[in-house]
């Protein structure tokens, strides 16, 4: 019997809408997820009775399918869905950026037993994490609040929010809402969601690098990534020229 659920044609048809408005954030979220699988084959080569690793490898598999779905739900302008796995991406890039290569951090990760809680605060991480890669002097509270709320606006399906992505109650109305060629700019939601989660793994990366933990091939994959990422992430966020 043919599945055709969830492979529907207005699916199809949004990609073919929404292909050329997002294919730079797709290219930087493949770069990325290249960079992780490679990375990955790295880290596995360690002997296992280093617990660091083998944190990494888990929570870095999980990332790149996250961001790999995330970009396929972009592509189809399912934004605000794509939004809640990029907030599983933050925390998750942290997580790992936290752990850095410290066993005594693995282990607590890898043996925790509670459901309730995770080891060690976002806050903590992020502000760690950070100031490891961009100095001791990086203020990340503001930064932090901004980006994590703005992809829980969409995880934590905010009212307001929810209205200014538009309500479609048919796979027709869906096309229709995320149509550039009608005016709109819902696809600037699904660059922004990209955009907000693939910044904190290319952190993670740097820290990795910053490690010496970051084979020759991998470094490559980061440097086009940074490449890549610097125009996109001026064109997301326009800075003060100071003209």
């Amino acid at each position: 019997m043919a599945v055709n659920f969830p492979g529907n044609e207005s699916n199809v048809e949004a990609a073919a809408l929404l292909g050329e408005y997002v294919r730079e954030s797709l290219k930087i979220a493949e770069q990325v997820v290249n960079a992780l699988r490679l990375q990955i084959s790295h880290l596995e080569e360690f002997d296992e009775s280093v617990r660091w690793p083998v944190a990494h490898n888990i929570i870095m598999t999980r990332i790149a399918d996250d961001i790999q779905a995330a970009a396929s739900l972009v592509l189809r302008g399912y934004f605000v869905q794509a939004q809640t796995l990029g907030a599983s991406v933050y925390e998750l890039s942290y997580t790992a950026g936290f752990i850095s290569n410290d066993d005594e951090r693995a282990a607590e990760w890898l043996d925790w037993s509670n459901l309730d809680r995770r080891p060690w605060s976002r806050r903590e991480m992020v502000t760690a994490v950070r100031r490891s890669v961009y100095g001791p002097q990086t203020t990340t509270d503001d930064d932090d609040r901004i980006r994590y709320g703005m992809l829980c606006w969409g995880k934590h399906g905010n009212p307001r929010f929810q209205k200014k992505g538009g309500v479609a109650s048919s796979p027709e109305a869906h096309v229709i809402n995320i149509d550039p060629s009608l005016g709109g700019l819902a696809h600037r939601f699904g660059e922004i969601a990209l955009w907000l989660m693939l910044e904190p793994v290319i952190t993670y990366l740097a820290s990795l690098d910053r490690l010496g933990e970051m084979p020759t091939d991998v470094l490559r994959e980061l440097d086009t990534i940074i490449e890549l990422w610097e125009p996109f992430d001026r064109r997301i966020l326009p800075r003060d020229s100071g003209k």
